[in-house]
């Protein structure tokens, strides 16, 4: 495969929700440019996923919770459905809104709340969080300006420590280095990838850095599996 995208990694290190969350979230922090080169205007798509995750993002917020009713009705559970959330997160802000990220941090713990609750009142603490998830996609028209964007993976040569690799990208502010270090990495197994993240997390400890990471790593299980379409050729 010649190329990835910060999507793919989602799809693949939840090959996913850590690139396209965590890995934004960092450049935040270290004050990186979000401007990306050579940007293509090919929308990504979710495959099978993909009409869900897109009403996640447009659905209007007066129609949502009639919406994700009806879908609960239908049969879609709320695995699926934080699922769709997180993907429509991820794919609108990348990690660079502060209130998206958050937002993207809230529905892991959402989703475990609802197995706590009897039956009839699983789907709330979900809900509020996939209401909120919406509302701010619209709120900064990130559902039109998408931020997740190709990436070209490094060549990495054999043997050659990503992590210290990704380490020196971040601090010298170079967000295409890291990124493309960082797609390179995703190609191999998942823990691998998120065990060399760990030289950027902790260069400077901050909580969102922290909390942001694992989040991302407790979404694996939801998103591993739904969107075989969009990996990339990478062993697991």
């Amino acid at each position: 495969m010649n190329s990835n995208t910060r999507r793919t990694f989602l799809a693949d290190v939840g090959k996913g929700m850590l690139v396209g969350s965590l890995g934004s979230s960092l450049a935040l922090d270290l004050g990186l440019s979000t401007a990306f080169a050579e940007e293509e205007s090919t929308k990504l798509s979710f495959g099978a996923m993909e009409p869900l995750v897109s009403a996640m993002q447009q659905t209007p917020v007066d129609k949502l919770q009639a919406m994700l009713v009806n879908e609960l009705k239908s049969g879609t559970d709320l695995k699926t459905l934080t699922s769709a959330a997180a993907l429509a997160n991820v794919r609108s802000f990348g990690g660079q809104d502060y209130t998206g990220f958050h937002t993207f941090m809230a529905l892991a713990p959402a989703y475990d709340m609802s197995h706590q609750l009897p039956t009839d009142l699983k789907p709330l603490p979900v809900m509020k969080v996939l209401y909120r998830n919406t509302a701010r996609i619209q709120e900064t028209d990130s559902h039109n300006n998408e931020v997740l964007h190709t990436v070209q993976p490094t060549t990495l040569s054999k043997g050659s420590p990503g992590g210290p690799l990704l380490q020196a990208a971040t601090r010298s502010a170079d967000y295409d280095k890291a990124e493309g270090t960082f797609a390179a990495m995703a190609q191999g197994p998942v823990g691998e990838a998120f065990n060399h993240l760990q030289y950027a997390i902790q260069d400077e400890l901050n909580v969102h850095r922290v909390v942001l990471s694992w989040r991302a790593w407790a979404m694996l299980d939801m998103v591993w599996g739904r969107n075989t379409h969009t990996r990339c050729c990478a062993s697991r």
